[in-house]
């Protein structure tokens, strides 16, 4: 055979092999084509994290929000043996409940869904008397001066379990000494009680609960003319359940 000849038949027979040897490209058309995934159940077990406030007042009803996973409509509510007067489903990771009053302790929290299946907070839930006496809560300003201060604060911290469980409404009356203008005190008693809202909001109190009046002048505490009368007088009060 001559080298023209050779060379004819190489280049017909080369693209042939090569196209044997390589594997059939697949239609992806079809679904025959498609391997068949299995469906993951991706449902969160049922899991309770945490309980806010995790601190209530003995002796009067409560809300707070209970977070987790997998909870869903028809969940039960245990706090102790006794059981959530009232329980609404918000998502799967959030509950608003409403606890009834209880005795001073600490209680196991338990959720319990329709199948059966629970998840349990060990005694993730206190109830304390010694926060049960928020219903009058009195802080003191400086001279012409609305910001809370350090020792004002304090006071608040030390009730707000009790004011974030509680369920009534609160008044915060703001008061002024009697030096001033009887419209300068009003403002300034206005001021001073706005300050305490803001700052309870901010710490989970709902503000829907929380009214303000500014008495300014007119209800001294101490009827005093001197400086620890004035200082007396330059408060707020917290009054919860008006």
């Amino acid at each position: 055979m001559s080298p023209a000849v050779r060379r004819r038949a190489l280049a017909v027979l080369l693209p042939a092999l090569f196209l044997a040897g390589c594997p059939k490209k697949r239609d992806r058309g079809g679904d025959d084509d498609v391997v068949d995934q299995p469906v993951q159940d991706v449902d969160a077990a049922l899991n309770l994290t945490s309980i806010d406030p995790s601190t209530v007042a003995s002796g009067t009803p409560f809300d707070a929000t209970l977070f987790g996973a997998g909870f869903a409509p028809g969940i039960t509510v245990y706090l102790g043996a006794e059981r959530a007067t009232s329980v609404t489903f918000a998502s799967e990771r959030t509950l608003e409940i409403r606890g009834p009053a209880m005795a001073p302790g600490r209680y196991d929290v338990e959720v319990v869904l329709s199948t059966g299946e629970r998840s349990r907070l060990v005694q993730g839930l206190r109830v304390d008397d010694s926060a049960a006496d928020c219903r009058e809560v009195t802080v003191y300003f400086d001279l012409d001066r609305d910001a809370l201060r350090t020792d004002s604060v304090a006071v608040l911290q030390d009730n707000l379990a009790c004011l974030r469980g509680a369920t009534a409404p609160i008044t915060i009356e703001g008061h002024a000494d009697e030096r001033g203008t009887t419209e300068y005190n009003i403002a300034l008693g206005q001021r001073r009680a706005d300050s305490v809202r803001e700052w309870l909001v901010r710490q989970g109190v709902g503000g829907t609960r929380v009214n303000t009046v500014s008495y300014g002048e007119e209800r001294p505490v101490d009827p005093g003319r001197d400086e620890g009368a004035w200082a007396r007088n330059r408060r707020a009060v917290v009054r919860l359940g008006r």
